[in-house]
């Protein structure tokens, strides 16, 4: 029995293509994103210590989450944008002369 989810029957191809884009885009940016959140937040942890601080002040993080929030809604913005290019190009496959 094959595992291939492209080759089910009635599954269509452009919804495979918007998982798979959706998937190569969403887990690469949350691993490096969320690493590095926690070495800045670690960073940042250290740096207040260093400094007689006892603890990050409410602004900082809120920031820190504002940042996060405009970086991860760009990336699923132009995620968005580009599937009509998407139904574009599959629209035109077909045999090229390349």
């Amino acid at each position: 029995m094959s595992t291939d989810r492209t080759a089910a029957p009635g599954r269509d191809p452009l919804r495979v293509l918007d998982a798979a884009r959706n998937r190569e885009t969403l887990v690469p940016v949350a691993v490096p994103a969320g690493g590095a959140v926690a070495t800045g937040l670690m960073c940042a942890g250290s740096m207040t210590a260093a400094d007689g601080g006892s603890s990050l002040d409410a602004h900082g993080a809120t920031v820190l989450a504002a940042c996060f929030a405009v970086g991860v809604g760009g990336i699923l913005a132009a995620g968005a944008l580009s599937r009509p290019l998407l139904r574009a190009v599959t629209r035109q496959a077909g045999a090229r002369g390349e």
